[in-house]
Parts: structure tokens; C-alpha cells; sequence
């Protein structure tokens, strides 16, 4: 009975350990003319941390038919019978942004796990950053931007929409999203999917500081920033060179007498 009661015990507590981590990635449903799929996005090793390496955690599978599912997905009810997609790493072309930069990276398969691919990149700073996911899914265009949360990782409000891509545009706007630049040299907001249900959300890059030990760790950009070399710096190693070189010369002279 004992052994039972930790037993069960043991199970409640790893259950409810399940939505913490699960709050670590966004999920979305989108209708991608006329089927439904999920995306579930999120950053490898979270935390992630400054100089750290991390990358994106990406997991796509199909549903089914909209006209099945949608009214059901719209509350937050999605079937556990969904198909993972493979081959994707194939199809897709992920890239990354902060701000005005925008940098492609290349998409792997995870080994042994249907229907999941991974990146990888280092973070050199906390600025808040976007995951751009484009390219044919089961022979569909696709283009969606996950962003990361500054607060942190967080379960974010259920959203639905279906409005159309206009609201998801609106939201990557509003979250100073980038998206690549186009023939015509301008940065467009717009979206290939239309967002059924949406929730959860990940954080973006901490300080390294916090986590060092046995004491603080600095970032390597502090530590470049440190050791730069300022003009007043070559100024001084040019006098230091110039004493050196006289002080040989006036040895010199003084023996020639």
C-alpha cells in the first residue's frame, strides 16, 4: 500500500510537471488551404543564455481536413492522432532575425523523432528575436514568424483567428517583426497560413552573468569590448616605441664618442 501511494504519487507530480514544460514552446494551428497542421516552435537548451548554443526546436504535423476539425481545434481540442510530417528539412528554409538583421540557418532532421527538425545557433546579445519558417509544407506555400517572449517563458491566453493571414501580419507589425526583403528592396509583414488556434510562447536570451559560477560569467562581447584597442591606446604604443628607439639611439651616439 505504501509502495503504491508513492507510486501514484510519483505520477501526479510528473504530470503536473507536464505544462511547465510545455509552456517553453508556442503552439499553432494553421489552415493551409483547406487542411490543418501544427506547429510547435521553441528554442533548444532553455534557457537560452548569451554565448550559449541554442537554436530553433521546430515539430510540424498534419491533422486533417479544416472542414473536420476546425470548430474542435478552435477551443483548444487537438486530436492526438495527428501525423507527423517528415522531409521538411528538405522544403523548408528557416532564418532568424533581430531588428534589421535577418540570417538563414540551416534546418536538420532530429534523429529518431518523426517529424521534428532543429537549427542551431549563439547568441551574442539579449535582443529579442523571430524565427522565420518558409518554404512548401506537403506541397503548400507556407510562410509563419514565431517571436520570442521577453518575460520569458510564459502560457499565453488561447487565440484563435479566422480572420484570415491579415491579423497575423497585424501581430508581426505591432512586434517589430522582419521579414526578408523582396524583389522590390522593402521589408514585408505577411503570412501563408491562416492561425486557427494559437497558445504558449518562449523566451528570449538571458544575461550570462546570472548564471556563471562559482562566480558571475562574462559575455564574450564584454570581454572583446575590454580588450579593444582605443586610439588613445595606439597613441601610447607609438610614444613607448619612439622613447624606446631614442634611448637606443643616444646609447648609441654616447659609445661612438
Amino acid at each position: 500500500m505504501v509502495f503504491m501511494k508513492k507510486t501514484i504519487g510519483a505520477l501526479l507530480l510528473f504530470i503536473c510537471a507536464l505544462p511547465v514544460a510545455a509552456s517553453a514552446h508556442q503552439t499553432r494551428v494553421i489552415d493551409l488551404e483547406g487542411t490543418l497542421y501544427q506547429l510547435t516552435v521553441g528554442s533548444l537548451n532553455e534557457p537560452v543564455i548569451v554565448d550559449d548554443k541554442t537554436g530553433l526546436d521546430l515539430r510540424v504535423s498534419k491533422i486533417g481536413p479544416t472542414s473536420w476539425y476546425k470548430d474542435r481545434v478552435a477551443k483548444g481540442d487537438i486530436p492526438k492522432n495527428a501525423v507527423p510530417l517528415e522531409g521538411l528539412d528538405e522544403t523548408l528554409t528557416i532564418s532568424i532575425s533581430a531588428g534589421q538583421v535577418l540570417k538563414e540557418m540551416e534546418l536538420a532532421g532530429v534523429y529518431g523523432e518523426s517529424g521534428s527538425y532543429k537549427t542551431t545557433f549563439y547568441p551574442v546579445n539579449t535582443a529579442a528575436f523571430t524565427y522565420h519558417i518558409q518554404g512548401t509544407m506537403d506541397g503548400k506555400d507556407i510562410h509563419q514568424m514565431f517571436a520570442c517572449n521577453p518575460a520569458g517563458h510564459i502560457m499565453n491566453p488561447t487565440a484563435t483567428s479566422t480572420e484570415g493571414v491579415d491579423d497575423t501580419a497585424k501581430a508581426a507589425e505591432e512586434a517589430h517583426q522582419v521579414v526578408p526583403d523582396h524583389d522590390d528592396g522593402e521589408i514585408h509583414h505577411e503570412s501563408m497560413g491562416t492561425t486557427v488556434f494559437e497558445r504558449g510562447g518562449f523566451g528570449c536570451a538571458k544575461e550570462k552573468a546570472a548564471y556563471g559560477f562559482p562566480q558571475e560569467a562574462v559575455s564574450l562581447a564584454a570581454v572583446a569590448q575590454a580588450t579593444e584597442k582605443t586610439p588613445l591606446d595606439h597613441v601610447t604604443f607609438g610614444l613607448a616605441v619612439l622613447g624606446v628607439l631614442g634611448a637606443l639611439y643616444a646609447a648609441y651616439t654616447s659609445r661612438s664618442k
